[in-house]
C-alpha cells in the first residue's frame, strides 16, 4: 500500500513538473509572418522618411542586456507617463509564465538574428562592416505576447562616438492595427 501511494506521488509529481516546464512554453510560436507584419508597420511608422534616401543601415544582432534590464519589474509602467508623480492608468503586470517566455526569447538573441532585407530601402552590416560606419540601427526580434497582441521591441540608433540612443516599448494591437503602448526605457548619449 506504501508503495503504491509513493507511485501515486511520483506520477503527481512528473505530471506537476511536465505542466509547469510547459507553461514557459505556452505562448504560440509566433509565425514569421506576424514578425514581418510588426516589422513591416514599424518601418512605415518610424523609419521611413523623405530623410532615408539612402539605405537603412542595421546590424545583424543586438546586445539583450539592456533589454532584460528594462523589464526586470513584475509591473511595466511607461517612463514618461509615470514621471514625477504622474499616475497612469496604463501598466502591464508580466506573469511568470510570460517572464519565462520573454528570457527566453531574450537567450535565443544571440550571435546573428537578422539576415539581409529586414526593410525597404535597407542593408545589414557584419560586425566587420559596421565597425567603421556611424548612422545604424540594431532591433530586438519583437517578442510577441498574449496571442500576439502584445510586443516588446527594441530599438538602438548608433550615430558615432558617444553619439547614440535607444529604446525598449511595448506595442499594442487593437482592431488588427499596431501603436506603441508602453515606453519602458529611453536612452541617449
Amino acid at each position: 500500500m506504501i508503495d503504491m501511494i509513493n507511485k501515486f506521488k511520483k506520477t503527481v509529481f512528473l505530471v506537476a513538473a511536465f505542466l509547469l516546464s510547459t507553461a514557459v512554453y505556452a505562448q504560440k510560436k509566433t509565425p514569421v509572418s506576424e514578425e514581418k507584419t510588426f516589422l513591416s508597420w514599424y518601418y512605415q511608422n518610424f523609419l521611413h522618411s523623405p530623410k532615408h534616401v539612402s539605405p537603412i543601415l542595421y546590424q545583424d544582432s543586438i546586445y539583450t542586456w539592456g533589454i532584460k534590464d528594462d523589464i526586470v519589474r513584475d509591473t511595466l509602467l511607461d517612463v514618461y507617463k509615470n514621471y514625477k508623480g504622474n499616475k497612469s492608468k496604463d501598466y502591464l503586470i508580466i506573469t511568470k509564465s510570460e517572464r519565462l517566455y520573454i528570457n527566453n526569447q531574450l537567450n535565443e538573441m544571440t550571435g546573428k538574428i537578422w539576415s539581409e532585407n529586414l526593410f525597404k530601402n535597407s542593408q545589414m552590416l557584419d560586425n566587420y562592416q559596421k565597425k567603421d560606419k556611424t548612422g545604424f540601427y540594431s532591433f530586438s526580434k519583437p517578442i510577441f505576447l498574449r496571442n500576439n497582441t502584445l510586443c516588446i521591441f527594441s530599438m538602438y540608433y548608433y550615430c558615432g562616438k558617444l553619439c547614440a540612443h535607444g529604446e525598449t516599448a511595448i506595442y499594442i494591437k487593437r482592431n488588427g492595427a499596431w501603436s506603441k503602448w508602453l515606453l519602458i526605457s529611453e536612452w541617449e548619449s
